[in-house]
């Protein structure tokens, strides 16, 4: 995916993240399918955005919070994966960057 930067729940609204996200598929037969559907990358970045965007600073410092937080994404984007697709397919949740200030 495109790099995000997203701004963190924050009183103040001073704190950010910026974030590389790389998704594994299942199978990679499905790449066509995803890329053929011009509206699932936009959906994909909507759902990701509004997740990290809902984070403040203190849940997305440590690694267990980025652990968390992964296991949220993919928990989210499978769940629009099996309503577009029938099927969960993404496997991990990678983050390439991940930059929070």
């Amino acid at each position: 995916l495109n790099p995000f930067t997203v701004n963190l729940n924050d009183p103040f609204g001073r704190r950010y993240a910026e974030v590389v996200i790389n998704l594994e598929i299942v199978n990679k037969n499905y790449i066509p399918k995803l890329t053929a559907n011009e509206l699932i990358l936009p959906r994909i970045r909507d759902e990701v955005f509004m997740i990290i965007s809902n984070k403040s600073y203190n849940e997305v410092r440590t690694s267990s919070g980025k652990v968390t937080l992964k296991e949220e994404i993919m928990m989210r984007l499978n769940e629009l994966m099996k309503e577009e697709f029938d099927k969960e397919l993404i496997s991990r949740v990678y983050f390439t960057k991940f930059i929070v200030q």
